[in-house]
């Protein structure tokens, strides 16, 4: 009779383990299938906002990290334009395996023409980095916006009309000598279009004053 009990007494605790582990077991189950189903957008967490891209290329730009940069470039390429007016015909465009790379090249672009004179902007990409790209440093800038123009001169802004369905960032400076009266203001923009629902980075412009 003691055996009988004991096994009776076994079995029962055998029985209430289980189905105390049951409901977890269960709602396990349940929470995996649930995120299975879960829309695929909610899951991703690696596509960048238009700030967020703009962020990253920007500080790539401040720490020359052509590698970074190339990797937020479009497949196109990416356009340099060394004043607001915006030349598809003759400014520089740079695909991503060469813009990674650009840096250890010895020879030189004719990146367009300098205001006023006209002569060809003849530099190695170095140079043109240090004249008509990061010539300040414009992650610090004190004045940043997202798709709104800042800075406006007597040259043409035709980035609207050449990127139909772009977005782009804006960092400005107002002006360094108070003598010139915010006349040598300047702003870089970086303009970016979607591709596959990423951000991706089709154009780097200066702008200033203009002669």
């Amino acid at each position: 009779m003691k055996k009988s009990a004991s096994i009776a007494l076994l079995s029962a605790l055998f029985i209430i383990a289980f189905a105390g582990c049951q409901p977890e077991t269960q709602k396990n189950v349940e929470e995996t299938a649930e995120d299975e189903n879960k829309p695929a957008e909610t899951q991703k967490t690696d596509s960048l906002t238009l700030e967020q891209a703009a962020t990253t290329a920007i500080t790539a730009l401040k720490n020359e990290d052509m590698i970074l940069l190339s990797s937020l470039a479009s497949e196109k390429g990416v356009r340099f334009s060394p004043y607001a007016y915006i030349n598809i015909d003759t400014d520089v465009v740079l695909e991503p395996e060469v813009l990674k790379n650009v840096q250890a090249l010895s020879s030189t672009f004719v990146w367009g023409s300098y205001d006023g004179s006209g002569e060809p902007i003849d530099l190695p990409f170095g140079w043109y980095y240090e004249k008509f790209v990061y010539s300040k440093d414009f992650l610090n800038a004190p004045e940043i916006k997202y798709n709104e123009i800042i800075g406006r001169g007597n040259s043409i802004n035709n980035l609207k009309e050449v990127y139909l369905n772009a977005e782009f960032s804006e960092y400005h400076f107002p002006g360094f000598d108070p003598q010139y009266e915010g006349m040598d203001w300047e702003s870089l923009r970086l303009v970016f279009e979607k591709e596959n629902n990423e951000y991706r980075l089709v154009g780097i412009i200066h702008d200033g004053w203009t002669i």
